[in-house]
């Protein structure tokens, strides 16, 4: 009969936390001032790298004059630069704010953005080396948000000490606005394509009007650089310093210590 303890009492329900609706749960996630920071660092972050994927195709093949296989070529140029650049961004990061990483990637990034845009049909290399200053940047988008977000589930758990950790909920708020940010971007993209008069199936600036052709420049770079600016100025004023949360994770510490 003593196996039969180690299940749950259905009849006693556990009262050692309180119970929370979700949509208590979503409010009390704005009141944590360096999360709603974090959310616009990393919203913005990830519509600029969606954007710039999204148009890619149509820069290469129809800016540049090239055939498809430099799309594939030109991403994973990209991708490569950013996975290399991880040692080197975390390296800085133990040295440094987390938030002032950012600050030194973002201008790589915007910087090889504008200078794809001022590119012109024929320059392959200059457009593989832009490729590389875009990626060496983007290595901290991925970086910087997640490792920040242990910072603000500290908050979190400070300012509600009677909620159990909510790591799961912080978690997921993070993937659906890695969701909205690509729906947003292809929206975008498509919607500035369609106004623009892009032809669809035809890729060679010749048959393609002007326009179409200086819109696809512009969501190419300038417009994800804009972005990522405001992706900038949120890590900007992310409030959080590494004395403060040094604090605010003591204070955790001896939380749960008391609980114990």
């Amino acid at each position: 009969m003593s196996r039969f303890k180690l299940l749950p009492d259905k009849s006693s329900p556990d009262k050692s936390f309180p119970r929370r609706g979700l949509l208590w749960q979503m409010r009390s996630l704005l009141r944590n001032k360096p999360f709603c920071w974090l959310v616009g660092l990393y919203l913005c972050s990830w519509v600029g790298i969606q954007t710039t994927a999204a148009v890619l195709p149509y820069f290469v093949t129809g800016w540049m004059q090239l055939p498809e296989q430099h799309f594939i070529q030109m991403a994973l140029t990209v991708q490569v630069a950013s996975i290399c650049a991880v040692p080197i961004w975390s390296y800085l990061g133990q040295r440094s704010s987390k938030q002032h990483i950012y600050l030194l990637g973002a201008p790589l990034a915007i910087v090889g953005l504008l200078g794809l845009f001022f590119l012109r049909p024929g320059q392959v290399l200059w457009m593989y080396g832009w490729g590389i200053l875009l990626g060496l940047g983007i290595s901290t988008f991925y970086l910087v948000p997640f490792a920040l977000l242990p910072d603000v589930i500290d908050v979190d758990a400070v300012q509600y000490p009677d909620l159990p950790s909510r790591e799961g909920l912080f978690a997921s708020v993070m993937v659906f606005l890695q969701k909205l940010a690509l729906a947003i971007s292809l929206f975008t993209v498509t919607l500035l394509l369609e106004g623009s008069g892009w032809r669809s199936g035809v890729a060679t600036p010749i048959a393609q009007p002007a326009s179409a052709l200086f819109a696809i420049r512009s969501i190419m770079g300038p417009l994800p650089a804009l972005v990522i600016l405001g992706g900038m100025l949120c890590s900007w004023y992310y409030p959080l310093t590494r004395q403060q949360h040094d604090t605010i994770a003591r204070r955790r510490s001896q939380q749960n210590s008391n609980a114990k």
